[in-house]
């Protein structure tokens, strides 16, 4: 997955070089919106989070996403001709992307920041993530308001929790279904008990799905060849409660298989 990030007042590089050969490929968008006066530079924290976590993605995710960042890196605001191009780009950005991620920081009121979400959420084909800091002044004013206007948004109170959603259901978010209607189709198939073990695992992580990945491939290496689905990268947290349903009736049949092979011992010895 190709990255991209743009800062204000500048435009996305649209290379005719670059476009050729991605004309088929898909394209996300994501603007940063939150807290810049007074504020700590939330924005880059939160862009290499989430670039660190597509490189872990060693392009197995086609595509390309573009981060926009309205945080200047030299800004004078006393200069009323920058301001207005500051706001005009931000309104073009905000209106262009497809998902907005907002954080309201602890520092200021952030009433710019309150304004747009209010904006934005009325927008229902726009991607919405919220995140709020703890000790924000006005936290229940966007949890209430937020659960009014867009009861679908779980809003989260970190940065690190906030790239994590926008990251899982988002960027990658598309193959997550795919990973459970794969599982569904073949949890009768998938029987080894290191598997399971893995599967019962309270760290049910991208590390341990590739652990899955290297004991079943032996082991059916047909079946786990024709899918990418059970690649670590195509799995989150949020599709874990739909990844333990799908193995329950796995480990509830093993468990009756070892019950009564050690039922069928004793009466052999009795």
């Amino acid at each position: 997955m190709k990255v991209e990030v743009v800062k204000a007042p500048n435009k996305p590089i649209n290379s005719e070089k670059e476009d050729q050969g991605m004309e088929n490929v898909e394209e996300k968008s994501l603007f940063l919106a939150g807290g810049i006066s007074g504020c700590n530079d939330w924005q880059t924290e939160m862009t290499d989070i989430l670039i660190n976590k597509i490189n872990q993605l060693n392009n197995k995710q086609q595509g390309k996403v573009i981060f926009y960042n309205p945080r200047r890196d030299d800004f004078d605001v006393s200069d009323l001709n920058q301001s207005k191009i500051q706001i005009e780009w931000e309104f073009e950005a905000l209106h262009k992307v497809q998902a907005v991620s907002f954080w309201f920081c602890e520092e200021t009121l952030c009433p710019i920041t309150l304004y747009e979400l209010g904006k934005i959420s009325m927008l229902k084909d726009t991607k919405l993530f919220v995140g709020v800091h703890p000790n924000y002044k006005r936290k229940i004013d966007v949890e209430v308001q937020t659960k009014l206007i867009r009861p679908e948004v779980e809003i989260v109170y970190s940065i690190e929790e906030l790239s994590e959603q926008v990251f899982n259901q988002y960027l990658i978010g598309n193959k997550y279904k795919k990973l459970h209607e794969w599982l569904i189709q073949n949890k009768t198939k998938i029987m080894n008990e290191d598997i399971l073990k893995i599967f019962n695992s309270n760290d049910l992580n991208f590390e341990n799905l590739t652990n899955i990945k290297e004991t079943a491939e032996p082991l059916n290496n047909n079946l786990f060849k024709k899918t990418s689905l059970m690649d670590p990268l195509n799995f989150n947290c949020s599709a874990t409660s739909n990844f333990y349903n799908s193995i329950t009736p796995i480990k509830q049949t093993t468990k009756k298989r070892e019950s009564k092979k050690r039922k069928s011992s004793k009466k052999y010895f009795q």
